[in-house]
């Protein structure tokens, strides 16, 4: 639900420092007007969750910055708005830079051949550029036993999304000979995704109107399709935002979620939900000296491009040993259900205890697993426990319809109560760290390992 004018604006106070602000919100139907001033805070106050402070930070985030795509000025922008409102608690904060390797597209479509009929589509991100013509095949969802008679030999393959990842589908329409590959959207809307590693062949995107069209053509005969598909390669540069207390603690666990968001919506249930429970729980914990040394926190740049940013991260910590453990947090405003996971063997312990806690408060939680969809994948590659919290179903996910509307600040409030739980109970069992994991150790894996396939 959308704040009106007549709000009062939420007053979020920092920790009594020298440099401590008042950070003043408001939030109405028109942009977020931010304020900061030099306030001091008693040293007394402690704060409690609030459901309005955060959607104050996904409405900043989806509405008044608006899409954030990975090396873009609103992705900056974003940037600069989440390192203000982290000092304005306490922390010290910094932007940690880093360059990537960005996939454009230049223009991509269909054209059926011979009346010249174009198909708008999508280059699925590492899709190699090029022209082809030929008959198109439909071979279903890809399955094996879809695909086994079929003669794709300088065809074109058609596939319905969903089930398999988009490059095994890819991967076995070139071993039977395609030229060209376009997959269809298995709900409404332009279908974007990125495959595992560059492909042979030209791949691409259609809406599901499109691609039902298509196979209701195809059923009536045979169609032959000109397939174009224009990209490079540009160099661009993104920033993880990271925040610690000045007195960090060597045993403290690291609180993060993604800032950034696909180019075609504003992004608010993905991710700027996750990004204002970090936010929030920087907030609360700040306000609580037993906790504050020991919580340090991240908002990762480029994540929808395959991680870049938390994987920058765990390859270049930032302080001077690892955490005991990471909590990640992804599109935590939409859907009927807490999903808890772990990243690894190594995390079922940590999201048993986050699961444990969700089930007091009453959250309709349930386990599930993450596999290496998000930003803790990373982390779990370097052998910390790891947990992941995920709210669904969302219809809207990746499509312009992820507006902040739709984010219920409830949930996410639900999920920041689990997880400050979960660090109070974790934080008193932290001296059972493993002396195996040190910084030395750590090893991350390469950039096509790192690549994942958007299917869901």
């Amino acid at each position: 639900m959308s704040p009106t004018q007549n709000e009062t604006p939420t007053v979020i106070k920092a920790l009594p420092t020298s440099t401590a602000k008042t950070l003043l919100v408001t939030v109405t139907n028109t942009p977020a007007i931010i304020i900061y001033t030099a306030t001091p805070v008693p040293s007394q106050l402690l704060v409690s969750p609030s459901s309005h402070s955060i959607r104050e930070s996904v409405y900043a985030l989806a509405e008044q910055i608006g899409p954030r795509p990975a090396g873009s000025a609103a992705e900056k922008e974003a940037a600069t708005y989440l390192q203000r409102r982290l000092e304005g608690f306490g922390y010290l904060v910094s932007q940690q830079e880093f360059s990537f390797p960005r996939f454009v597209d230049n223009g991509s479509q269909a054209t059926y051949l011979p009346d010249n009929e174009v198909i708008v589509g999508n280059a699925l991100t590492y899709s190699v550029s090029g022209i082809v013509s030929g008959e198109v095949r439909f071979v279903g969802i890809g399955r094996e036993s879809e695909i086994v008679g079929v003669d794709l030999r300088g065809r074109i393959a058609l596939f319905q999304r969903g089930e398999l990842r988009f490059s095994d589908k890819v991967e076995r329409a070139v071993r039977a000979g395609a030229i060209g590959v376009i997959i269809y959207n298995n709900r409404s809307g332009r279908l974007l995704g990125v495959l595992r590693e560059p492909s042979t062949v030209p791949v691409l995107g259609i809406s599901q109107e499109d691609g039902e069209r298509l196979v209701q053509v195809l059923k009536s005969g045979s169609v032959s399709l000109r397939l174009s598909v224009s990209t490079e390669t540009q160099t661009h540069t993104s920033q993880n935002v990271i925040a610690r207390p000045a007195d960090l603690a060597a045993d403290y666990v690291l609180v993060g979620g993604h800032y950034d968001s696909v180019s075609i919506g504003p992004g608010a249930n993905d991710n700027a939900s996750g990004s204002a429970a970090v936010v929030e729980l920087a907030r609360v914990i700040s306000s609580r000296p037993a906790l504050r040394r020991s919580v340090a926190f991240a908002l990762f740049g480029a994540e929808e491009l395959g991680l870049i940013g938390s994987t920058y991260m765990a390859s270049n910590l930032p302080f001077d040993r690892p955490p005991v453990a990471m909590l990640n947090f992804d599109m935590v405003g939409v859907g009927t259900g807490l999903s808890i996971g772990p990243g690894s063997e190594a995390g079922r312990p940590l999201s048993d205890i986050a699961l444990r806690k969700a089930l007091a408060l009453g959250a309709p939680a349930s386990r599930f697993d993450p596999g290496r969809g998000s930003d803790h994948a990373p982390f779990a590659d370097l052998g910390l426990p790891t947990v992941m919290f995920y709210w669904q179903p969302d219809e809207n996910h990746h499509t312009p319809a992820d507006q902040a509307e739709q984010v219920d600040p409830e949930k996410a409030l639900l999920t920041v109560r689990v997880a400050l739980d979960t660090i109070i109970e974790l934080l008193a069992f932290s001296g059972q760290r493993s002396a195996s994991i040190q910084p030395s150790a750590f090893r991350v894996r390469t950039d096509a390992e790192r690549l994942i396939s958007l299917t869901a």
